[in-house]
């Protein structure tokens, strides 16, 4: 921030903002110092304007005095005191109201009741910008601009009544204490923080030490301290393209809980530590990426990591390169993953390491599934360096394995059906296949010169190595002779159907099968088809 001097002539020079108002009959363009260290500056005196206690001052007639400066505007400015007993909650709240840029000197602020951030709409177009004077609050948060939260609810509140608005902040070198650790306490509770940025933050004593609900797309956490919450970090709702990273979490019941969030929320090399019954509650959510974590002494955690499923849509959890220290010998696993849905539910993990003081009793990964089919984990998990605890604990039957590392190749002999008939004249039956965890690619290329005289209608391609798990995968044409359709019907798709491909004729959106009568004695087929086991 620095001073904009907009004339070059002083024409008062006074103690108090308060003093402005006794300048008779100032002239346009008159220019006043104001001296007192807070709220002190330099005025230009416009002939129009609305005060607002801290940028813009009432004078003795119409006109208003204008704050000249650049850059951010401080809350001091405004009449917050700093000093850690004077409620600064109005001051800071008109500083915020008057302006995108805000800024907090080093100082302790009381903060009674929601300061309310503006949503995007109206004039508001751009994030506001919020941030204080810190040195790294992971090594050190004392010394640092620090807001005393003695209220209830919210202490920073971008939650908006208008759920298609977004409350998007950037704010940097601020540490949130609170005496008041009652349900609903939230220091940071953000609703729809596209964009939003948090940079060296420190959290400690709230129920919640940061929420964010609904459309978190491309938000970056970074450099945040929380402990001593109920829950640390908690997101909600539609979480896209989240990234935390750089940040330690500890002393909370959940370090992180995650619920009915979005697609690849990202965690990067943070620290949990301490934590009472879960670092990570994960519910529903489609993609959550773990790498180069250190989780230590949650001390009565069921598990490190709890990820459950429990909606109709696909997940996947991706650990790697984490490592597991001391867990608590209450603990049933390190790791516990369950689905109760027909989704699927996938689990990819490299690099994990879990040291000697790990108990016996207690799994890397627990692995328990309410349904039939649909929880996968890599087998390769064997393979990761464990001397202290069992592997990997199975309580259930109902586990596929799903993993990079599952790669084959191989052949199979496709045949032609048309109704029940296989036995035709083939001159080529040349099958292939390579399959990635549960991905198959089968090519083929089938020839028959002559039909068996039993043929009927609806024509498919039998023999594939694998099971389809659903009718929606399509084949890839290469050529297709000796099939001629009649009318209206233009064209012909391939779809897996349990261990065969069926062929369809189509016609405006419509389909149907394939009439023995369309299909000549020569027939040539020869394509690709990738579907999921």
């Amino acid at each position: 921030m620095s001073l904009k001097i907009t004339s070059n002539t002083i024409n008062y020079n006074v103690a108090t903002v308060e003093e402005l108002s006794t300048i008779a009959k100032p002239s346009i363009n008159a220019t006043v110092v104001v001296t007192d260290e807070n709220r002190g500056g330099v005025f230009i005196y416009r002939s129009t304007g609305v005060a607002n206690g801290g940028t813009i001052f009432d004078s003795s007639s119409t006109g208003k005095w204008y704050r000249q400066y650049d850059g951010a505007v401080n809350v001091k400015w405004f009449g917050a005191k700093g000093d850690g007993i004077t409620d600064d909650t109005v001051a800071i709240q008109n500083t915020i109201n008057s302006s995108y840029d805000v800024y907090l000197p080093r100082n302790s602020y009381l903060i009674t009741s929601s300061l309310t951030l503006p949503s995007e709409g109206g004039d508001r177009k751009k994030p506001i910008y919020l941030y204080g004077d810190a040195g790294n609050v992971l090594i050190e948060s004392t010394n640092a601009t620090t807001l005393i939260y003695n209220g209830v609810g919210s202490c920073i509140d971008g939650v908006n009544s208008d759920t298609a608005r977004r409350s998007i902040i950037h704010m940097e070198n601020i540490v949130f204490t609170s005496s008041n650790k009652t349900a609903g306490t939230i220091a940071i509770n953000l609703q729809k923080p596209t964009g939003t940025k948090l940079h060296n933050i420190g959290v400690s004593n709230f129920d919640i030490g940061i929420k964010t609900v609904d459309g978190s797309w491309y938000a970056n956490f970074s450099s945040l301290k929380i402990d001593s919450c109920t829950i640390g970090l908690k997101i909600e709702n539609a979480a896209n393209g989240m990234n935390i990273f750089n940040c330690a979490i500890g002393g909370c019941d959940y370090a992180v809980n995650t619920s009915y969030s979005g697609e690849q929320i990202n965690f990067n090399n943070c620290i949990f530590e301490s934590n009472n019954i879960n670092s990570f509650k994960a519910d529903y959510f489609r993609q959550l990426n773990i790498s180069n974590c250190y989780f230590e002494e949650n001390i009565n955690s069921s598990s490190s990591i709890f990820a459950t499923k429990e909606d109709a849509r696909d997940s996947q959890l991706n650990l790697t390169n984490c490592s597991f220290y001391n867990a608590s010998t209450t603990a049933t696993s390190i790791i516990y993953v369950n689905n109760s849905t027909n989704a699927d539910f996938k689990v990819n993990a490299s690099g994990i390491y879990t040291n000697t003081n790990v108990s016996s009793s207690v799994s890397t990964f627990l692995v328990s599934n309410s349904t039939s089919t649909n929880l996968y984990i890599p087998t390769a998990i064997q393979q990761y360096e464990d001397t202290g605890s069992k592997i990997i604990n199975i309580a259930t039957t109902a586990v596929k394995k799903f993993y990079a590392d599952d790669y084959s190749e191989g052949t199979w002999v496709p045949i032609i059906k048309l109704g029940t008939a296989t036995e035709h004249t083939y001159t080529t039956q040349v099958g292939t296949y390579t399959k990635i965890g549960r991905s198959i690619t089968a090519y083929f290329d089938v020839r028959i010169t002559a039909k068996n005289g039993s043929s009927a209608n609806d024509f498919s391609i039998t023999g594939l190595p694998f099971t389809a798990s659903s009718q929606l995968a399509g084949v890839n044409w290469a050529q297709v002779f000796g099939i001629t359709l009649s009318a209206p019907y233009t064209s012909i798709i391939g779809h897996s159907f349990n261990n065969s491909i069926r062929l369809l004729r189509v016609s405006n959106g419509s389909y149907d099968i394939i009439k023995n009568s369309e299909v000549g004695s020569s027939v040539t087929l020869n394509g690709s088809i990738t579907f999921d086991i």
